[in-house]
């Protein structure tokens, strides 16, 4: 979907923009988000396919 519309997801690489990704969020009235993680037959998995980032 978001590359669909010439976007894509974030990409959080520390703590540090964890943090500020929050702060962004809570400081904002935004209801929903969604942090690349979907259900793919029962199994969850993440869009970034790489295992070595930030979790």
């Amino acid at each position: 979907y978001c590359r669909e519309k010439y976007t894509d997801l974030a990409t959080i690489e520390n703590q540090q923009q964890t943090f500020q990704l929050m702060d962004t969020v809570n400081d904002n009235t935004i209801d929903l988000a969604w942090i690349g993680l979907y259900d793919d037959l029962n199994s969850w998995k993440w869009t970034l396919e790489d295992g070595n980032f930030f979790k």
